[in-house]
Parts: structure tokens; C-alpha cells; sequence
């Protein structure tokens, strides 16, 4: 036994063979923790599912993902080491909970997601190296007949040392005949448009297609349409063949966008999955051929985003610890007798003006009196015509869920005030359900819009015309429109 077993701690709580550590993410019936393997002291990912929570849908996901895992063996693909369907999870204040574990390779460098989220579009060669990086995985997925259908910076992990690991399995589709698919899944912003129509598909192309908005989006820090298909004006023109319109567009938000890497996705991005490249094709193409990143190089390059993101996070963690603490506070003052709600929702600690780098700013700051706060919240969900709005005042609280393009979102909207700044507010939107990047979107954009005359200039917004994401403030920002409808019916 090696020296870690003595420095275990006797609460410790364990878990087949691994001490449980913090909490690395959740889900609706799954969370992550940090393991240390008890006897080698190796850390790992452990997931934990539920199994009271686990619908039927949900455990036929779980057995493909796991199925897709262990086929393929890669240094791309994150590695399942342990799977056990019954094993019992030891709860903090006592008891058990019946779970499925799985013992994942440990991906502390984070989601892909949160680097395009916080510190914008990547440099040319970083982004070369992760594409290649995603291709080299998807190939050995796609010989062994997995496709992953599911591809998206949320599902692209990055290792201690920023080498990507493809993940989450979940969606996959295995051993199709004929490499033919029939279910739609993903999340829409990435699907292919022969995925959306609900007919029989490749799952190679498929996978190409979504794999080339990862890559617009690392280049460009914004998704290259909201949909492929509708009437979403930049599938349009890619439906059309119009990629000089499509390019048009877009350069006017990425003037450097690399011109080899257009030509690269323009044989991605086309409509008819038959005519779309391949794998072997986008191997030989100009593009590919150029620099990449030697592992120590690419730790390099990513060591200062990396920072950035771990300050981000930690902030948004204080504020959600400051958040508990007042709902704990307040649950008391309201057993205590009389109560001010609103005196007892103080932001300590909590976020400062990013006036110039409004990246990942899902709030904002106001001096209107709070009660008229709350109504113009009720408002706002209420002119964007939400599916369900419940206010509850003694919270100065707004919940509502809007149907989206990529899903139904459910967003929480409250009226904080900031301590010592007595007649300041803070609007703060959090996301309970639906795709991130649409949230993200949903608040910089539509919710900032609506809002204006009540926020103040340096919370992000000064009109509701203001782009939220710039070349100087960067981040996963919206699509500007690039023409009138008139013009694009003149176009196509």
C-alpha cells in the first residue's frame, strides 16, 4: 500500500476504492466529484447517477455511453477506467443513496466551453491544434462505427495539460447500418441541417458538420448561425451556395478570420450531406497542413486563459455562496417575526462594473426604486411571451420559461440590492434549464434591450443597440443581422 492510504482522514467518506472529494459539476441526476484512489492516491472524475432519478430514456443513454467509451481507446476521447451499476453513495449526514458510478479520467483543465465563454476566440494555431486534435478522435469514433452527435465546446474537456478530450457519449449511435441515423438529437446551434429534417442521416457527416461550428466558433468567438435550417439568414446563404454573402457577414464581426480556414468550412458547411467533405479530404486540405502546438506549447498558450477563467469562476462562485447565504438569512428573519425582504438581499462581495469586458455578464445595475424593478422584470418576460411567469414579491423574484429555437429556458430573475450602495440594484439572471450559449445570448441582447431605460451605463449596456460581445470584449456573442430582409430576398 503507498504512502496515501495513512493520510486519509477517518470521516473520510469512500466509494468503491476512492475517497469522495469537492464537487466538480452536476445535472439533473448525476454529479461529479474528485476521487483519490485510495491505496495509488490517483485522481479521478467520479460520476454519480442516480438511480432513483433515472427515467428509461436516461438509462439507455447511459448504457450507449458507456458501450461508446469503451470501444474507443484514444488520447483524444476520455477515458472510462471503472463502471459499477450498484454501489451505494455515502450521504454527508448519514444514510446511502443507490447510484451508477463511473471512474472517468480527470479533466481539470475544464470545458472548452468556458475559455470561448471568457476569454474570447482562440489565436489561429491554438485553434488548428484542438481541430486537429477533435478530427484525430473523431476518426478512430467513426472507424469503429460511434458517432457522436452531440458535439459542442460543453462536450470538448481539456486535460492538466489543455490536450482536448472528447466526452459525454450520451447521444451516440453505434454500429448504424450503413453509418445511417435516424433520431434527432444535439443541441440545434450545432446540428446538421439533415439532422433537423428528421430523415435518415450519415452519421459521419453529420459529425463533420458540427465539428466545423466548434471550429467557426474558436476563430470567430460567435456560432457561424443560430440553426441550419428555417429561416435563419446565415444557413440561407449556405443553403444557397452564397458563401461569399455568408462570408460577408460575418468578416464585418471577425475581419481576421483566417481566409484558409474559410475555404476550409466552406466545404463543411454545405447543405446536401453527399456533397458535404470528408474526413480523409479535410486532412489533406491547405489549412491543416499549417502549425501546430507541441504539447508544451500548447500548455503555454493556454496557461493565462486558463487563469482567467479560474477568476471568473471563482467570482460567480462567491456570488452564488452570497446568494445562499442571504435565502438562509432571510428563511430565518422570516421565523423570527417581521421581515424586509428586500433589506435582508445584500451582494457581498459580489460583482464588480465590467465596463470594458463584458464577457459572461448575466447581470445588471439599476437605481429604480426595487418594487418597480420587479414589475419591469415581469414585463420584459412578458412582452418576450413566456410560457410560464411567476413572480413572487417577498423574494423579488421572477421565474419564467421561454420556448427558444434550441429549447425551452428557464431563467430566475432577482432584485439584490449592494451593501453600502443603498439605493443601488443588481438585476441578476441565473439559467435553471436550457443551452448555455442561448442563455447567455437571451440576457446580452433581448433582456439588455428591454431594460435600457431602467439599467445604468457600465453595467455592459448603454442602448439597445449595443453589440455585447466585441473584438475588445470577447466572448460567445450574438449574431448581428447582416442586411435587411429586403436585401436577403434580394440576394436569394
Amino acid at each position: 500500500m503507498s504512502s496515501f492510504a495513512p493520510m486519509i482522514q477517518d470521516d473520510a467518506r469512500c466509494i468503491s476504492g476512492y475517497v469522495i472529494g469537492k464537487t466538480l459539476g452536476s445535472g439533473m441526476s448525476a454529479k461529479v466529484k474528485l476521487g483519490t484512489h485510495i491505496e495509488t492516491g490517483k485522481q479521478v472524475a467520479l460520476k454519480l447517477i442516480d438511480r432513483s432519478k433515472l427515467t428509461p430514456r436516461q438509462s439507455d443513454m447511459l448504457e450507449r455511453e458507456i458501450q461508446a467509451m469503451e470501444i474507443i481507446q484514444h488520447p483524444n476521447t476520455l477515458k472510462l477506467s471503472h463502471v459499477d451499476w450498484t454501489t451505494k453513495y455515502p450521504k454527508k449526514r448519514g444514510g446511502f443513496r443507490d447510484v451508477v458510478l463511473l471512474v472517468l479520467e480527470l479533466s481539470t483543465g475544464g470545458e472548452l466551453f468556458d475559455y470561448l465563454m471568457y476569454t474570447g476566440p482562440l489565436e489561429e494555431v491554438v485553434a488548428r491544434s484542438y481541430f486537429r486534435q477533435l478530427l484525430s478522435a473523431l476518426e478512430v469514433c467513426h472507424s469503429q462505427g460511434v458517432y457522436h452527435r452531440d458535439l459542442k465546446p460543453e462536450n470538448l474537456l481539456l486535460d492538466g495539460n489543455f490536450q482536448l478530450k472528447l466526452a459525454d457519449f450520451g447521444l451516440a449511435a453505434i454500429n448504424c447500418d450503413d453509418h445511417l441515423c435516424s433520431t434527432e438529437c444535439g443541441t440545434r446551434s450545432y446540428m446538421a441541417p439533415e439532422v433537423m429534417s428528421r430523415k435518415s442521416y450519415d452519421g459521419a457527416k453529420a459529425d463533420i458538420w458540427s465539428a466545423g461550428v466548434v471550429l467557426f466558433i474558436m476563430l470567430a468567438g460567435n456560432p457561424p448561425f443560430q440553426q441550419a435550417g428555417g429561416n435563419d439568414w446565415w444557413f440561407t446563404a449556405i443553403r444557397n451556395s452564397r458563401h461569399d454573402k455568408f462570408w460577408m457577414a460575418h468578416l464585418r464581426s471577425a475581419p481576421n478570420f483566417p481566409k484558409l480556414a474559410q475555404e476550409l468550412l466552406n466545404t463543411i458547411f454545405v447543405a446536401n450531406s453527399d456533397s458535404r467533405t470528408t474526413l480523409d479530404a479535410l486532412w489533406q486540405h491547405p489549412w491543416l497542413q499549417g502549425t501546430v502546438l507541441q504539447p508544451d506549447e500548447l500548455t503555454a498558450a493556454m496557461e493565462q486563459k486558463r487563469l482567467t477563467v479560474q477568476r471568473t469562476k471563482e467570482r460567480e462562485l462567491a456570488a452564488a455562496k452570497a446568494k445562499k447565504a442571504r435565502e438562509k438569512a432571510r428563511a430565518g428573519a422570516t421565523r423570527g417575526g417581521t421581515y424586509d425582504p428586500f433589506g435582508q438581499q445584500v451582494m457581498r462581495g459580489g460583482p464588480k462594473p465590467l465596463v470594458a469586458k463584458p464577457s459572461g455578464m448575466t447581470y445588471f445595475y439599476s437605481h429604480a426604486d426595487p418594487e418597480v424593478a420587479l414589475k419591469c422584470l415581469a414585463q420584459v418576460f412578458s412582452d418576450l411571451k413566456a410560457g410560464s411567469v411567476t413572480v413572487t414579491d417577498e423574494d423579488f423574484k421572477v421565474k419564467a420559461t421561454l420556448p427558444r429555437e434550441t429549447g425551452p429556458l428557464t431563467v430566475v430573475a432577482r432584485v439584490l440590492s449592494v451593501e453600502e450602495e443603498d439605493e443601488l440594484l443588481v438585476l441578476d439572471f441565473e439559467r435553471r434549464n436550457g443551452d448555455k450559449l442561448e442563455f447567455v445570448k437571451f440576457v446580452q441582447t433581448e433582456i439588455a434591450g428591454l431594460l435600457k431605460d431602467i439599467v445604468e451605463d457600465g453595467t455592459g449596456i448603454s442602448d439597445g443597440n449595443t453589440a455585447p460581445f466585441t473584438k475588445e470584449s470577447p466572448g460567445l456573442g450574438e449574431l448581428e443581422e447582416p442586411i435587411t430582409q429586403d436585401a436577403a430576398e434580394d440576394v436569394f
